[in-house]
């Protein structure tokens, strides 16, 4: 048997890749293949396998089972430091990853729509090394990451500037407002930043404000409000 990583995992497709430095590039496998006793799988898994070959005579992971998984672990540890990462950039079914180059694991990568020609971006860098940092790690080891040296356009740099926008605020959300701004565009206004009575009714209320900060994950900026007044 060989021992390897579950380095990417479809959960609702039940397939994935383990990577193995035995084997050039990553295999494939499906998880019908796990042992009896594999009950929870996991990208960052430690496993002991055997290779058979599909019904296209492609190679695949067999007989999979659980050893440990310290990855998780580290990459937690690396998110509560801020570490600068590095891994193999790849693209599996139009989405793009990391391979982290210590794990093993397949870190799914946030683009933002401010991205300065995002396309060409990151379809010149698949397979290359790149930079990253891990940006969301949940409870249930969710992780999420973003690239390095991104360029971000025009827009972004202006709203990030801090000048004065106009919005208005749509509806109350979780800790505060949702506002749209510019053409069609949505932001997060904190409940203690906006300046208004939690007993007000927010629709249709028009906001002068600027731009105290981005949340990377959800890919949205976050406003304080100037000042606001109800239209008619």
């Amino acid at each position: 048997m060989l021992t390897g990583y579950i380095a990417f995992l479809h959960q609702k497709r039940r397939f994935g890749f383990i990577s193995c430095p035995e084997i050039e590039g990553d295999l494939f496998f499906h998880k019908d293949h796990r042992s009896a006793g594999y009950k929870v799988m996991r990208e960052g898994d430690k496993v002991v396998f055997d290779v058979s070959k599909s019904d296209d005579g492609s190679p695949m992971g067999v007989n999979i089972q659980f050893v440990n998984n310290l990855n998780l672990d580290s990459l937690r540890k690396d998110f509560e430091k801020g570490s600068m990462l590095k891994g193999y950039l790849k693209k599996v079914e139009e989405r793009y990853y990391v391979k982290d180059l210590d794990t093993y694991m397949f870190i799914p990568i946030v683009v933002s729509k401010y991205e300065l020609n995002a396309s060409e971006f990151y379809e010149m860098r698949l397979n290359e090394l790149v930079e990253y940092k891990l940006i969301r790690f949940t409870s249930k080891n969710m992780i999420w990451g973003l690239l390095c040296h991104r360029q971000f356009s025009d827009r972004f740099n202006g709203i990030m500037s801090g000048e004065t926008m106009k919005g208005e605020l749509l509806r109350r959300v979780k800790g505060g407002y949702s506002v749209e701004f510019g053409d069609g565009e949505s932001g997060f206004i904190p409940g203690s930043m906006a300046g208004l009575n939690h007993t007000d009714d927010c629709s249709g209320v028009r906001v002068d404000m600027r731009c105290t900060g981005y949340h990377e994950y959800y890919d949205t900026f976050v406003f304080e409000v100037i000042s606001a007044a109800k239209s008619f």
